[in-house]
């Protein structure tokens, strides 16, 4: 099993809303990062991948991919939280509901 879907099948579903809460809120601070060092001429320093992003459509798109997973993150979540009520719900009506005799 690989590590990400390790992390996506054990961890609540309320702390991957958080997490894609905290990576839309990260987009909108590396959008603003950026177009502060773009104007200041400052040097920018990202790993690899962000790097390429940036090279390909600039801060725009790195703040998109970013937001994008965040929100892609939020809809699992949010599918995850509700077929596990879905299935609590079909759990609780399969149960055989106790007979009471009255004599």
């Amino acid at each position: 099993m690989s590590r990400l879907r390790l992390i996506l099948t054990v961890v609540p579903w309320w702390q991957l809303v958080l997490l894609g809460l905290a990576a839309i809120g990260g987009a909108a601070y590396l959008y603003d990062y950026l177009d502060q060092q773009e104007h200041r001429g400052g040097m920018i320093m990202l790993p690899s991948p962000a790097m390429l992003l940036y090279a390909a459509g600039g801060k725009t798109l790195l703040a998109g991919v970013t937001a994008g997973l965040g929100a892609a993150l939020i809809g699992y979540a949010a599918w995850r939280g509700l077929r596990a009520r879905a299935a609590d719900r079909v759990a609780a009506v399969a149960e055989p509901q106790p007979v009471i005799e009255v004599r």
